[in-house]
């Protein structure tokens, strides 16, 4: 299994090679592996890769980046079994530390909120906008 980039240089390039990728992963390192791979396997070795990256969560990763690191806090609402959801909540996580995720409105913990200016709300591809509208409700409610 290929984790991240470095991972690639374990493999047995005498051997047949099948790559699929994650459909998380992130586009550019998928084809920096696919490179290396390809000016390292054998010539008696078969290589193939198969790349099933979600389009959705890669073409979104550049801008939720920007998305939190322009607000105070973070809350990103979408259930923790989601794939696209824990690759973007922790892309938001990386830029902006005060980021927190959600399933429902139920779980904000309003103490997150203290000295905070600005809030955004964001979440997986498959979280409903009503749901995320939910969560900002809550937190006008105890807000004003």
């Amino acid at each position: 299994m290929i984790e991240k980039f470095e991972d690639v240089k374990a493999l047995d390039f005498e051997h047949d090679i099948y790559l699929y990728s994650q459909t998380t992963k992130s586009l550019d390192e998928f084809h920096k592996i696919i490179d290396y791979i390809q000016s390292h396997i054998s010539s008696t070795a078969k290589f193939q890769s198969f790349d099933t990256i979600c389009r959705q969560v890669a073409n979104r990763m550049p801008n939720i980046s920007l998305f939190a690191a322009r607000h105070d806090l973070i809350l990103f609402v979408a259930g923790r079994k989601s794939s696209n959801g824990k690759v973007l909540f922790h892309e938001c996580l990386s830029v902006n530390p005060n980021s927190y995720q959600v399933e429902s409105a139920d779980e904000i913990d309003m103490k997150w909120f203290d000295g905070v200016q600005t809030v955004g709300i964001c979440g997986a591809t498959s979280t409903p906008k009503w749901l995320m509208e939910e969560c900002r409700d809550e937190i006008l409610r105890h807000t004003k």
